[in-house]
């Protein structure tokens, strides 16, 4: 079984708010609808990168095909590159940019990518380490104890 299908996490998910986010650019004019439609769109997009969410009960695979299936490494890409956008300079530009017409906009916005980038940087983390076997990242104690106690246990 593919490992991403595991994840119940698919690149999809992952790809359609990054593309939103990408995408999103400050009107030029002083077009205020269009303004709080497009940080709106933003702040969806945003929201939904921090609800993603991988399985805590979630053991290591086995085998090496596994390990390095494509759609794993694509949804790692995806995870990296979403993280990226959110801390690149073109967007936290468009944030301070923002803040100078819209304040509050501007902070709801930085509170909701501070909270996609933590959540982004954990997703990453779990599925390289559901990917490429125990040991291999700091995760919690209690995940290395379950996964060990459900190998053992095949």
């Amino acid at each position: 079984m593919s490992t991403v299908a595991d994840f119940n996490l698919h690149a999809r998910t992952v790809a359609r708010p990054l593309q939103a986010i990408q995408h999103w650019r400050l009107p030029e004019e002083d077009d205020l609808q269009a303004l709080h439609q497009g940080v709106l769109h933003a702040l969806r997009a945003m929201e939904t990168l921090t609800q993603l969410d991988v399985p805590v009960a979630m053991c290591a695979s086995r085998s090496e095909a596994e390990r390095n299936d494509g759609d794993g490494a694509t949804l790692h890409a995806l995870l990296s590159e979403a993280e990226n956008t959110l801390e690149g300079v073109p967007h936290c530009t468009r944030i301070s940019r923002l803040s100078k017409r819209a304040p509050g906009q501007a902070v709801q916005l930085e509170r909701v990518r501070k909270q996609a980038v933590d959540k982004l940087r954990s997703l990453r983390r779990r599925v390289d380490f559901v990917r490429d076997g125990l040991g291999r990242l700091d995760e919690p104690a209690f995940i290395r104890e379950r996964a060990a106690q459900v190998q053992v246990l095949q």
